[in-house]
């Protein structure tokens, strides 16, 4: 008897719990929204006009006001006043009066956790992204989504979203700073993840904070021979100019130049200037 009452007791909480999830919209049964959305949308007309809009054309301070964008195909063919730009019969015309066009925006460090996110990027004028961790094994196991797998279906129109750059795995030593983050301990492991990584179609390898120096170095080798770049943070056994002279393409968060969790910088403000045009000249993007 006691223990029915427990599990009618225990049914009962998790009921309330999972009702409550799924109000609040963390808890759902069905297709993320984007699936059902992005059917909504299907247009088969390849040409579009953009008529009497104010285009922030974003080469320099100006607003050209009272214009027409032709958009064939997702590309631009032509842009000029209203009054001298003929649409085309057949073009989608969207009327632009009192509004404004600009190019996309690019978020160039991003972790897409939601298929759901790709809509909201775009609804707020993100029209690319740089996926920092892509999902593979206990992630895709624990819900993430397949980036790989999103970006082909957004390529193909099945669904509507951003274009996506992505990363592949996250690569880290030990101590791992996540238990999902994949470990690699040895420079034979690291090789074989990049090769993977490359014969998969990520877009560049990511390193982490805790890889040894010959696992590293392996790292950068191998995606050098594989054609692929390097991005990620400064590893602590390999310092700011280890990772400068190692033709890593970029730092994320300002990593070996500042520590985020003592608000500081690592290196001295009067090497300020020496480490900006040291990054230069490597051809290094510090964001």
């Amino acid at each position: 008897m006691k223990f029915r009452r427990f599990l009618s007791g225990l049914f009962f909480v998790v009921s309330l719990l999972s009702l409550y999830l799924a109000n609040a919209g963390i808890l759902s049964f069905d297709k993320p929204y984007i699936y059902r959305f992005s059917g909504s949308l299907k247009n088969d007309n390849n040409l579009v006009a953009f008529t009497h809009v104010n285009v922030i054309p974003m080469d320099s301070e100006r607003v050209l006001e009272d214009q027409t964008v032709i958009v064939r195909d997702g590309v631009i063919e032509s842009l000029g006043s209203s009054e001298q730009v003929q649409v085309p019969r057949e073009a989608l015309v969207v009327d632009g009066q009192g509004k404004y066009l600009m190019p996309g925006l690019v978020d160039m460090h991003i972790h897409i956790q939601y298929e759901n996110d790709m809509l909201l990027l775009v609804a707020n004028g993100v029209t690319s992204v740089r996926n920092m961790w892509g999902s593979t094994g206990k992630m895709l196991r624990f819900g993430f989504p397949d980036q790989l797998v999103l970006r082909k279906q957004i390529e193909q129109g099945k669904l509507f979203g951003s274009t996506i750059y992505s990363a592949g795995p996250t690569m880290e030593g030990s101590p791992s700073f996540h238990p999902l983050a994949g470990v690699f301990d040895t420079p034979e492991s690291a090789r074989e993840s990049v090769k993977w990584q490359a014969s998969q179609g990520y877009d560049f390898i990511k390193v982490y904070d805790h890889l040894s120096p010959d696992v590293y170095r392996a790292i950068i080798e191998t995606a050098q021979e594989e054609g692929i770049p390097v991005v990620g943070h400064v590893p602590f056994a390999i310092g700011l100019d280890g990772v400068l002279a190692s033709g890593q393409r970029t730092i994320e968060h300002l990593t070996g130049y500042i520590d985020p969790d003592a608000v500081r910088f690592i290196i001295q403000e009067d090497q300020l200037e020496e480490y900006a045009i040291k990054t230069r000249e490597a051809g290094v993007c510090a964001q």
